[in-house]
């Protein structure tokens, strides 16, 4: 006699489908990374502009050696 599927002719029903599940964490993950995006926009601006000050003073600090008399 060949042995039955125990779990054959059962249904265990779930609230949401496997993929509406998956589809949810998706939506989730997606909106977390657009936060996470505006964020970082002020701190990459603030970077840039460090950045720039930055290469400003060593230009800055370049010329004063340059011309100092030593």
């Amino acid at each position: 006699m060949k042995d039955k599927n125990p779990f054959e002719g059962h249904s265990y029903p779930l609230p949401k489908k496997p993929i509406e599940i998956a589809m949810d964490e998706i939506k989730v993950l997606k909106k977390t990374i657009v936060d996470l995006r505006k964020e970082l926009e002020p701190l990459k601006q603030d970077l840039q502009e460090r950045k720039k000050k930055l290469e400003l003073e060593e230009a800055e600090y370049e010329k004063i050696v340059k011309n100092s008399w030593w």
